[in-house]
């Protein structure tokens, strides 16, 4: 079994951190360490030849909330002993949910309630969503300026730097 990496002041937060968490046989996915009471868990990923692991202790008083995949506090927590029966929301990471339908399995024609999106102009068409534009007003960028006595910039021609000094 690989060692345990945790950072070095791991102890502060919790103390006896146990190494007896394994990936073997395990999916992608992120582990609550039973052992460790759910303080430590673990990321696996398998391998051609056996699995990697990553390890990582949740701040102090929070756990890992395998239901959530994030460390939370205490009471907003499931049960430490019953993250296993969790483990297999690790079978979601990485699906799309499905784009949701109307009764009729149609798609509305009404083009005022849909979001303008991208689509080239040249015919090309891939298997990606479609790109919603994004636009600002006045894209411009704004030129400021300095005006007065040691300026640095020469008020009687826009965005020439001066070769006056300044005087501190």
């Amino acid at each position: 079994m690989p060692e345990l990496l945790l950072p070095s002041n791991a102890s502060l937060i919790r103390e006896n951190i146990v190494d007896t968490f394994s990936c073997e046989n395990r999916i992608y996915g992120y582990y609550a360490d039973i052992d460790n009471e759910c303080q430590v868990f673990h990321v696996c990923m398998p391998q051609n030849r056996g699995s990697r692991r990553w390890s990582f202790i949740c701040p102090s008083e929070t756990v890992f909330n395998q239901a959530t995949f994030v460390c939370t506090r205490i009471n907003e927590s499931i049960p430490c002993e019953e993250s296993e029966q969790y483990y297999i929301l690790n079978e979601d990471i990485g699906k799309e949910e499905p784009e949701p339908e109307n009764e009729t399995n149609e798609v509305e024609e009404n083009p005022s309630s849909q979001e303008p999106s991208y689509a080239p102009e040249n015919g090309y068409t891939n298997d990606l969503p479609s790109v919603t534009p994004f636009s600002r007003r006045n894209p411009r960028p704004r030129v400021l300026r300095r005006r007065g006595k040691n300026s640095r910039f020469d008020t009687t021609q826009p965005n020439v730097i001066s070769t006056t000094p300044l005087n501190f």
